[in-house]
């Protein structure tokens, strides 16, 4: 009996470590700064690279960072060709598939309001479906 009880026990205890050990497919993507890598889209998908990649010149890109506390900041292209930050919040969407991001006074375009499905990251190359949500 003690055994059948010492059996579930590490059973249990298995499972634990196991379920706590299983990565958030999101720990890839938070906390990076991403730049929309235009020479890299394919297929109807948006190309992002981390801010640190070697870029072609370029006049402009936009971008984005998620951080862990649901906040993002969107980079966007301000009037004189300089960087602008937009904050916002993001959430994962109701089917579990994409991040909603939204944020208010998005600069040329008004408000940010998009829809993000994370396609793949594959060598610091993260392909999106972005549907523009305003």
């Amino acid at each position: 009996m003690l055994r059948t009880y010492l059996n579930i026990f590490f059973l249990f205890i298995l499972a634990f470590v196991l379920w706590s050990c299983q990565k958030n497919p999101l720990d890839d993507i938070v906390d990076i700064v991403w730049m929309h890598a235009h020479e890299d889209d394919k297929d109807g998908l948006k190309a992002y690279r981390p801010e640190t990649y070697k870029f072609k010149p370029s006049r402009g890109r936009t971008g984005f960072k998620l951080l862990r506390n649901d906040t993002f900041v969107a980079y966007q292209i301000a009037p004189n060709d300089t960087r602008m930050e937009v904050n916002g919040i993001w959430r994962i969407a109701p089917d579990g598939k994409a991040v909603i991001m939204e944020a208010a006074g998005g600069g040329r375009g008004g408000n940010i309001a998009r829809r993000v499905e994370f396609i793949s990251l594959k060598e610091n190359l993260l392909m999106v479906k972005e549907i523009q949500l305003n």
